[in-house]
């Protein structure tokens, strides 16, 4: 199971027992002007700012990915779904810092 840290918040690939699950998110960066400029990073932006809004500070269960749409040019959209939560502490001290 992958785990990194990312402006504060940890992403983690799989579950963490006992983690406190506050809500699904999911995102879809793509398919309008400037969609194939965006990447990994933007989609986990707007985890980011979900996470803090709603008292998270762990995405659990994370996926992500990219896809294109048949017979278009640069028309690439990438998304990514998880679980906003709050795993225990001594869970959360042991991923390294991103």
């Amino acid at each position: 199971m992958y785990k990194t840290m990312y402006r504060g918040i940890a992403f983690v690939e799989g579950t963490i027992p006992g983690a406190q699950i506050l809500e699904p998110y999911r995102v879809s960066l793509g398919f309008r002007f400037g969609a194939q400029l965006k990447n990994l990073r933007d989609v986990k932006d707007k985890f980011v700012e979900a996470a803090l809004r709603c008292g998270a500070n762990a995405v659990l269960d994370f996926t992500y990915g990219q896809k294109s749409r048949l017979f278009a040019i640069d028309d690439v959209a990438y998304w990514g779904k998880g679980l906003l939560g709050i795993p225990p502490p001594e869970e959360l001290a042991q991923i390294p810092p991103g």
